[in-house]
């Protein structure tokens, strides 16, 4: 099991001061703010008897045998008990160790087996116990697994508790190799060993609330960091000012790099403080300099409330960074130099621009524009569908709408990329883009063969839309009127134009007027004059 590892009843010592971790000088380590999914077991116990007709057979008249327990295990005739429960579990993950040791000693010695020290190991193809064993030929095996363990509907579990009730077992091929008499294992790989229980508590796991954690890159802000759950004898300081004293814990606002941790061996390198809060007992506070030293009250029942404050330019300007140090926020950890990984948290603080000022377009149909974004800071901006450009603090970028857009009003997705890796891009916006109907120009006929009486004719109907943009399309009528007399002609346009058929007319003069119905882009028009043409036979 690791030292850095903290159980109750076994307190760490620790100790710096708050001076010191603003310069970064000793500046200790959290781990992860928001509490890890594994629980940290700080006590509890394994208990486990190997297997019973063993037990029976080497206490019998045949092996003269004897099982003794060394401290701090115990035995009560059918099983060890190994307390001092200490590690981590997590459904799919967990190792937890146990203290002491059982010997199984006989035939004078020629079967004599040490087991200590066990641990329940769950990795994802399993669970075992793993051990450390002395063997009749006094040969020492460390992190033997000697039995598989089969979990399913066994383990129950809480924020305070995890147990195991009974949970079967099966000798490995390394435990039959080490569980033997003169080289002759009892048991085959695979037979069915006495089943494993297991009680395990759950140490506190602390909390920390920040109100507030994102910020603009120039700003200055209190905010008020809130924590519980850290019980204040759980680490002791060894370093004056608090030598055998709760050391309390550190709240701070910095800059680190992402493998910080001083249980996971971070050098003090990696971590640099903007702004440091030491939360000792009310009875302390004086003995590491009071409030203008940053002491603040570590309550009895294990809560704080610290005010930090935030500025982005304070933890860019700290001595000793480097290109690793990206990591902005909040942070809590043991006072001095314990390493207790429960009481190290990190709450993500990021520094984000506002959100670029847009400029929407209003047009008609084959007219085109443009839409203008204002970026708060040097960066990318994009439209989405209009393309990317880079800006300077402050400076605008215009993205040019096609005469071709279709009427209607459509929303662009704007996003922008700050020039500075250790900005938060802001949420993305949208920009606006209305373009309304235009109108086609006047309709025109031209008769390429005149129709008679007795035969039709043929006409080329036009219109014209806007330059650049696409021709009309859509319906038009033709309507050929001789006094009050009247007839019509419909067609469809395609690219502007349409070839008709032209009606048999009667002699005389014929007016021609045309209506064009519109479509998406163009807007409807009603009956124009096109011209006249005289019907002759």
């Amino acid at each position: 099991m690791s030292p850095h590892t903290l159980v109750r009843g076994r307190r760490l010592l620790a100790g710096t001061t708050v001076a010191a971790l603003t310069a970064g000088v000793l500046a200790l380590t959290p781990a992860t703010a928001q509490a890890a999914e594994s629980q940290t077991i700080e006590d509890g116990s394994i208990s486990w008897g190997l297997k019973a007709s063993f037990r029976s057979y080497l206490t019998g008249p045949i092996a003269h045998g004897t099982i003794t327990p060394t401290a701090p295990a115990t035995d009560t005739g059918t099983q060890t008990v190994f307390p001092q429960a200490s590690g981590s579990w997590a459904d799919g993950e967990a190792s937890v160790g146990a203290k002491g040791a059982v010997k199984f000693y006989g035939h004078d010695g020629a079967l004599d087996l040490t087991i200590s020290d066990p641990r329940i190991v769950v990795t994802g193809s399993g669970a075992q116990l793993v051990v450390d064993a002395v063997d009749s030929e006094d040969v020492s095996h460390d992190d033997v697994a000697f039995a598989d363990i089969q979990l399913a509907g066994t383990v129950s579990s809480s924020p305070v508790a995890v147990s195991i009730t009974a949970a079967p077992t099966t000798i490995t091929a390394a435990g039959a190799g080490l569980l033997s008499n003169q080289g002759s294992a009892f048991y085959a790989p695979g037979t069915a060993l006495d089943p494993i229980s297991a009680q395990f508590e759950v140490a506190s796991q602390p909390t920390v609330t920040v109100s507030k954690v994102a910020f603009a890159p120039d700003e200055t802000a209190t905010v008020t960091v809130n924590g519980s759950g850290f019980d204040p004898q759980d680490v002791i300081a060894a370093r004056p000012p608090l030598a055998g004293k709760s050391a309390g814990v550190y709240v701070t606002f910095g800059k680190y790099e992402p493998n910080w941790r001083y249980s996971a061996g971070a050098p003090s390198s990696a971590r640099k403080n903007a702004a440091v809060k030491w939360a000792v007992l009310a009875d302390d506070m004086n003995t590491i300099g009071g409030a203008p030293a940053g002491a603040i009250e570590l309550r009895p029942d294990g809560t704080f409330t610290a005010e930090l404050i935030v500025s982005k330019a304070v933890a860019d300007g700290l001595a000793g960074l480097t290109e690793a140090h990206t990591q902005y926020g909040i942070y809590t950890y043991p006072g001095g130099g314990a390493s207790y990984a429960a009481w190290e948290s990190y709450t993500p603080v990021s520094f984000v621009p506002a959100v670029p000022v847009t400029k929407s377009l209003s047009t008609a149909y084959g007219k085109g524009g443009s839409v203008s974004v204002t970026a708060p800071v040097a960066g990318t901006v994009t439209v989405a569908g209009l393309g990317s450009k880079v800006v300077a603090a402050g400076g605008t970028a215009a993205f040019a709408v096609s005469r071709k857009q279709t009427a209607g009003t459509k929303s662009y997705r704007v996003t922008f990329a700050p020039a500075d890796a250790s900005l938060t891009a802001p949420a993305a916006t949208t920009v606006k883009v209305t373009v309304a109907k235009t109108a086609a120009s006047k309709g025109k006929v031209k008769v390429t063969r005149k129709p008679t009486s007795k035969k039709k004719g043929l006409a080329v109907v036009s219109v014209k839309g806007a330059s650049g943009a696409a021709a009309p399309t859509g319906k038009v009528k033709l309507k050929l009127t001789k006094g009050k007399k009247s007839k019509y002609v419909t067609a469809n346009l395609s690219a502007g134009k349409r070839t008709v058929k032209l009606p048999k007319l009667a002699k005389g003069k014929w007016v021609v007027n045309v209506a064009y119905y519109g479509n998406a882009n163009y807007t409807k028009r009603g009956y124009v004059k096109a011209g006249s043409f005289k019907v002759t036979k």
